[in-house]
Formats: C-alpha cells, structure tokens, sequence
C-alpha cells in the first residue's frame, strides 16, 4: 500500500503548504507581542485564530460556492471568535499562567527567547496538524458541481448539530468557571454545581463534542486520515492542556478537591457518585 495516498487529496494541490507560511508568520509575531507584554499568555488567545486563518486560506483556494464549505466555515469562525473572546475575558489583570510560570523558572532568564520554539512554533505546528481536518472537507466538496463532489446530506445537518450541542456546552460551563472563580473568597471552596457537578472539565467535554462533529462534517469525503484528529484532541485536552497538574494544583489549595474527585467523573458527564452539596 502506498500510504502517501491517503495524503495526496489536499496535498495534490499544495492545499496545506499554502497556510504552513502563514501560521509560522502568525506564531513569531504573537511571539514579538509577549516579549512587550512579559507574558506567554497571549498564546492562549491566538491559537483558535490561528486555526480560523488556516480554514480560511482553505475556503479562498476551494472555493465558497457549496453550502458544505460555507457552512463549514461559518462554524469555524464562529467556534475561534467565542473561544478567543472568552479566552481575553478570562484572561484581563490575570497574572501569566501558572504553567509558563513554571516553564519562566525552569528555563532561567532565556524563557522569553526560548518559548519561541518551547510553545509558539509548536503551537503553529499543531494548529496546523489539526486544520487536516479542514483540508479534506473543503477539498472534497470544491468540485461538487461534479459528480464526484460531496453535497450537503443528513451526515452535515447532524454534524451541525452536534458542533451547536458542544459549543453551548463549553460556553456555559465556561461561564460558570469564570463566574466562580470572581465570587470565590474561600480557597477551600470547589465549583460542584452546574455542570460542573457532572464533570470535573465539563468545558473539555464540550470542546471535544465541537471536534467530534468537525469529524462528522467531514465522513462524506471518505478520507481516512480525518480519524487520526480525535485521537490527537483527546491527546491534546488531556496531556498539553496539563489537566493532571491543574488537578494537583487545585487538590494542594482546596481541601474538598479531593472529594470532589471521588465523586464526580473526569470527562464524560455523568451522576455524581453520591449527593454533591454546594461545598464540601
């Protein structure tokens, strides 16, 4: 088997090389901007956009004739603008994130010049990986004026669907966070309500529902390399997203976290295992 194949769809046509240039372009000017500002979180604001500019650079090569694509892009635009938005809000007077404090310490007075290539070129390079997806779907339906182009069918409206179901999921678990974390005066309080009393990142679980239906979008155009991008999501919710040591941090600060963890699911939402109060 020839697994360059499986490739050659969005490659053919240097589909993906084209945004490579771009995301790189995207990624040292962010960087530039934290060197001002003494602060790596700005990387947290940009990489949805970065993704919205790969997708968009895919749509003006393939075109915005089909209802698929437009559709496709609608949504993308949409997911990068709140999560950007949401990222800015929770992010105003907020000191960096304890997790480039940590790397600032690890690496001494050379963490500015370092982070270039320790998280802001990885970053190009992921959100890159990711737009795959993208590239497939976009590519697949350009020619459906053909017979061999993808229309719109009962796949898209349920993808839709799922995309809406995950985004207001995430928006609103989001929100609670946020709303708690400024009322919160008693370290030793837990967010054990909302949606948070059926998940321990209910946030997570939303965000990976708006990839899940990204995938679904893009079943009709038969590649596939598309299942390759829920592992690496899942991959990048549970490992690059730090959430274990978020959970120690937060488990070393709130005495009642551990309860919290004993009785309430890690992801997927579910029943808490026995009666969750308002605080432990």
């Amino acid at each position: 088997m020839d697994y360059l194949e499986i490739f050659r769809p969005w490659l053919s046509d240097d589909l993906m090389l084209v945004s490579l240039p771009y995301l790189i372009f995207i990624a040292l000017g962010t960087w530039l901007i934290s060197l001002y500002l003494q602060s790596v979180n700005i990387i947290d604001y940009c990489w949805p956009l970065m993704l919205g500019a790969a997708v968009l650079i895919y749509a003006e090569r393939t075109g915005l004739s089909n209802p698929v694509n437009q559709v496709l892009l609608g949504m993308t635009v949409v997911w990068a603008s709140l999560m950007s938005w949401f990222m800015v809000k929770r992010g105003r007077n907020r000191p960096e994130d304890k997790r480039y404090r940590e790397y600032r310490q690890q690496h001494g007075r050379y963490f500015p010049f370092k982070s270039l290539y320790l998280i802001f070129l990885p970053q190009a390079f992921l959100v890159w990986a990711l737009s795959t997806l993208f590239a497939v779907a976009l590519s697949a339906s350009s020619n459906s004026a053909g017979s061999n182009g993808v229309h719109w069918s009962l796949v898209h409206s349920i993808a839709v669907a799922l995309f809406f179901c995950g985004l207001t999921f995430k928006a609103v678990a989001d929100n609670q966070l946020h709303r708690f974390n400024q009322q919160v005066v008693q370290d030793h309080r837990v967010l054990n309500t909302g949606l948070w009393k059926y998940s321990r990142h209910p946030n997570y679980f939303g965000e990976f529902c708006v990839w899940w239906a990204w995938l679904v979008f893009a079943i009709p155009a038969g590649e596939p390399v598309i299942l390759l991008i829920p592992v690496l999501i899942i991959w990048i919710l549970t490992k690059m997203s730090f959430v274990k040591l978020m959970e120690r941090d937060i488990r070393n600060r709130r005495s009642g976290y551990l309860s919290y963890m004993a009785t309430t699911s890690r992801f997927i939402p579910w029943l808490p295992k026995e009666s969750v109060g308002a605080e432990f």
